[in-house]
């Protein structure tokens, strides 16, 4: 039981942003499998989205800046190589945890998702760093597997959302068939 509720307290401080994902991986690490439902993974899931989106921004305004001239290949590179670092950590978390079996379509394209944001970032601060083409095709085709991810989720959790919401109508309709 004490596991359990370290568990969603990791959680939980996850949603207010106040411990990193890795914390609450170790935290659902020690939990037992059965303790992680469906509502406890949504919301690292969600945390790891909100992240991925505001990573996205970033790396997208650390390359308008480039393009215009208001930042130096070093600059832009060191700004893409920390959004690496984060994207790393919480791409780890993410990876870490077991998803409800209903969920694992969905939990393969958010670390697809990661897994090829990662490359796009690594591949955008080689090209910072090197000025080499190669690196800045490497980093378009990367970010673009990463998106077609995302929306393989977001159409795979849109899917998930009907079902749970139908079965929890069945289930009510049910409950005051059998009153």
């Amino acid at each position: 039981m004490k596991n359990i509720i370290m568990a969603k307290l990791g959680l939980v401080l996850v949603m207010f942003c106040i411990v990193p994902l890795g914390y609450a991986a170790d935290t659902v690490d020690q939990a037992d499998d059965a303790s992680i439902n469906a509502s406890i993974y949504m919301y690292i899931s969600n945390g790891v989205f909100n992240e991925y989106q505001e990573d996205l921004n970033y790396s997208s305004k650390i390359l308008d800046e480039f393009v215009k001239g208001n930042i130096s290949k070093r600059d832009a590179m060191i700004a893409t190589t920390s959004l690496f670092t984060l994207t790393s950590q919480t791409a780890e978390a993410i990876v870490r945890v077991s998803p409800p079996p209903e969920f694992a379509d969905y939990h393969d394209n958010s670390v697809g998702t990661l897994v090829y944001f990662k490359a796009y970032l690594w591949s955008l601060a080689k090209f910072y760093e090197t000025g080499a083409t190669k690196y800045a095709v490497q980093a378009n085709d990367s970010f673009n597997i990463s998106v077609k991810f995302y929306e393989a989720a977001k159409i795979e959790l849109d899917k998930l959302l009907i079902d749970l919401e139908q079965a929890e109508m069945e289930r009510l309709i049910l409950t005051r068939r059998s009153s």
